[in-house]
């Protein structure tokens, strides 16, 4: 459990990137299926999306809009709505 918290101080770190509040429809794809989400805000290293039946942290994901595509890993989960850590141009997490 402790690597786990570890990660959310990382998290924490990276919530002074600049984040655009938006409001995206798009679909959330992962191993067990894919699903309508709505994209809520965005930044250089992450993604805050909201939907049913969303996947449980830990999971990859990739997120589809008319204009966006990320690959990611669910950081958080909270009621609807999951935090969601891109990948960047080496295929790395931050």
């Amino acid at each position: 459990m402790s690597g786990f918290m570890g990660r959310v101080s990382a998290s924490h770190s990276r919530r002074h990137q600049r984040r655009q509040n938006v409001a995206l429809i798009g679909s959330a794809t992962c191993l067990d299926g894919a699903i309508s989400v709505q994209v809520q805000d965005l930044s250089a290293t992450g993604a805050k999306i909201c939907g049913r039946r969303l996947p449980v942290p830990g999971k990859e994901i990739l997120i589809r809009t008319e204009d966006l595509s990320l690959f990611g890993r669910v950081a958080w989960a909270r009621d609807d709505q999951r935090g969601v850590i891109v990948e960047d141009r080496r295929g790395r997490y931050p």
